[in-house]
This record gives structure tokens, sequence and C-alpha cells, in this order.
């Protein structure tokens, strides 16, 4: 009886050490794959670093491809006739006024104390006050901010 207890207490401990070494196995491979992802983070975080560099530096391709939009931006320039009244002459003096055309990239619109947001071109959007309105480039970043869409956005 004694020699069975002992060959059932043998295999559970055999049993026991393989099961230690597999979750030890294991741990290894995942520990190797953190580290391997590390090292591919580590990479792509110096191939930024230099081109944010080239892009002080105004050797890159992305500096190049910001000064093409720039560009491209519309700008009109009005001529404005402004009279003067002086006390012995009166002329009439032209003045230039610079007026940008700016091409947003925003497409909702919601109040900074508001909950809903709106495309930009909405009626509701137009009533909002100038210094109130806050811009977001996608339905999602407006979602994120706990803002409901309006009914424009939901068509």
């Amino acid at each position: 009886m004694l020699t069975k207890d002992m060959e059932i207490l043998e295999k559970n401990i055999r049993e026991s050490f393989r099961l230690a070494k597999t979750d030890i196995l294991r741990l290894e491979q995942a520990i190797d794959d953190i580290n391997q992802k590390i090292h591919e983070l580590e990479d792509r975080h110096m191939d930024n670093k230099d081109k944010i560099e080239k892009i002080k530096d105004g050797k890159g391709k992305f500096y190049t491809a910001i000064k093409k939009k720039k560009a491209k931006q519309k700008v009109k320039i009005k001529i404005v006739r402004i009279k003067v009244r002086a006390k012995k002459k009166k002329k009439a003096k032209t003045k230039k006024v610079k007026k940008v055309r700016h091409h947003h990239k925003h497409k909702f619109v919601a109040a900074n104390d508001g909950k809903k947001f709106h495309f930009v071109n909405c009626v509701f959007a137009k009533n909002i006050h100038p210094k109130k309105r806050v811009y977001f480039a996608s339905k999602a970043t407006a979602l994120n901010r706990g803002l409901k869409p309006c009914v424009c956005v939901l068509k």
C-alpha cells in the first residue's frame, strides 16, 4: 500500500513539473514576442524622429507637401476705395484688403457649451456664435466628446 501511494505521489509530482515546464516555455515565448514588438516600436520612433528633423530642416517630402498645400490656398485681394475727408482737400485713397479664403478640413461644428454637433453648413450650426464654435474633423471625435448628432448628421 505504501509503494502504491508513493507511485501515485511520484506520478503527481512528475505531472506538476511537466505543467510548470510548459507554462515557463509559454511565458518565455510571450516575453520574446513582447521584446520584438518593443524593438519594432523603437525603430518606428527613430524613423519618425528623423522625419521630424527633415521637416525642420526643410529637406523632407512632408515639408514640400505643406508648402504646396499653402500655395494652393486661394487668397483674394480686394481693392476698396475709401473716402477720406480732410479739412482742405477731398481725396479718395485706395487701400488693399486681404480676404483669405480658407479651405477647412473641419466637417462638424458644435457650441462649446452645447450638447449636439452639426455639419458646418447646417442651419442650426450657422446660429452658433463664432466665438463659441468648436470644430471637429470627424464624427468620431465629436462623439468621443460626448456630443449627440444633429438631425442633419443622422440623414
